[in-house]
């Protein structure tokens, strides 16, 4: 179902953008601190979209391997954890 969603959103954001750069064929000026310069609002608008992908990428990059290595952590406890109760049954009860 989750999947389903982001293809479908994905596919309306597409759609949108598509749109706007159709209807708008006009150019922007684009001023960053040591350069100015010109270019088509569909080149900007690909330019920024692919920005925020890769910043996004960067942030959840970030969070995914914090919990992969909680994860890794998490299942070597775990083993140990199994091997004692392993061992604690083969011990014959004491009463």
């Amino acid at each position: 179902m989750y999947k389903l969603l982001s293809l479908v959103f994905a596919l309306f954001i597409s759609i949108l953008s598509v749109t706007l750069v159709i209807f708008n064929d006009g150019t922007i000026l684009v001023n960053i601190y040591f350069k100015q310069f010109e270019i088509e609002i569909g080149q900007a608008l690909v330019l920024s979209i692919f920005i925020g992908i890769v910043i996004s990428l960067l942030f959840i990059g970030n969070i995914i391997l914090s919990y992969r290595s909680k994860y890794i952590k998490l299942k070597k406890e775990n083993n140990l954890v199994k091997k004692e109760v392993q061992n604690l049954r083969k011990l014959p009860m004491q009463e």
